[in-house]
């Protein structure tokens, strides 16, 4: 019944049905993952609250479900800036990480290393998020969500590597948009115009929130004025960033910084976003995993 109303646009009346399921048989990992994601597209204070209960009875679900809702609480807090109790949460996904050791070799695994590795993200514990995302990757190792994740998360150590498995991905034409994104920003801070606006395109053909649209736009507005050209260009794709994302001051500042270069006839200087921001950026699409079992 789940399936059949996700399948007819009623995310609502797929919930009740997919968490009936999951309560019924709380040991099956991929109704459990299938209650979370479509819960969440239905209503996310609930999939938080079921996430809740989830973790308050650890051993009584699967570590992929564990690992899932563990995840999506800590995005939560971490999104609400709420205080975050980093000891208990590094316990719980331990405890997921190494159940999963005894699990067989499936998507839900997989996805357990992903959700792993994103909660372990919030915690700080970059040693840990990496380790999980090899084990993921011994098990799947061309997972466009692992890889994408593992890059993310090598940018600002590891540059050289994260910048390499990024150009692989959009070599192979990867839907992803965080490649092409992150891909931008490094070319963007290494002088390299034309290879960022390229590369910019391509994002904001895969982006899927305002956010992330404007500041690629932004990203655009720059190269184009560093490639020389005209202002009737450059302006409107600035203004457009800008309409896109009010909120943004950067963008506001890049565009009083252009036509202030434009107006004394001299070079702008421009802010560009930290690789620390750019992360915050990320669509919560690519934080959370694809949860497996849903139409």
């Amino acid at each position: 019944r789940g399936r059949l109303y996700q399948a007819i646009g009623l995310p609502t009346y797929a919930s009740v049905f997919y968490e009936q399921a999951a309560d019924l048989d709380p040991a099956n990992a991929e109704i459990g993952l299938s209650a979370l994601s479509t819960i969440k597209n239905a209503n996310p204070a609930n999939a938080v609250r079921r996430a809740e209960k989830i973790i308050a009875s650890p051993l009584r679900y699967p570590p992929a479900v564990l690992a899932v809702a563990a995840a999506m609480i800590l995005q939560r807090d971490e999104t609400d800036d709420r205080p975050i109790d980093r000891q208990r949460f590094s316990a719980l996904v331990n405890d997921a990480v190494k159940r999963l050791q005894l699990e067989p070799a499936n998507e839900a695994r997989t996805v357990a290393y992903h959700a792993a590795a994103a909660a372990f993200e919030v915690i700080g514990d970059l040693t840990s998020a990496l380790r999980c995302l090899d084990e993921g990757l011994e098990l799947s190792p061309n997972d466009v969500n692992l890889l994408v994740l593992k890059g993310i998360l090598l940018y600002e150590s590891q540059t050289e590597q994260a910048v390499a498995a990024f150009a692989k991905l959009t070599q192979k034409g990867t839907p992803n948009v965080w490649p092409y994104a992150f891909l931008a920003h490094f070319h963007l801070q290494q002088g390299n115009y034309g290879a960022s606006l390229e590369m910019s395109r391509e994002a904001s053909q895969r982006a899927n929130s305002d956010a992330v649209r404007a500041q690629l736009l932004e990203w655009q507005a720059i190269c184009h004025a560093e490639l020389h050209y005209p202002p009737e260009v450059v302006r409107p794709i600035f203004e457009l960033a800008t309409s896109l994302d009010p909120s943004n001051d950067r963008i506001a500042r890049n565009l009083a910084a252009f036509d202030e270069a434009v107006a004394q006839a001299k070079k702008s200087t421009w802010h560009i976003a930290e690789a620390s921001l750019l992360k915050t950026q990320r669509a919560d699409s690519m934080r959370e995993p694809e949860l497996v079992g849903v139409p």
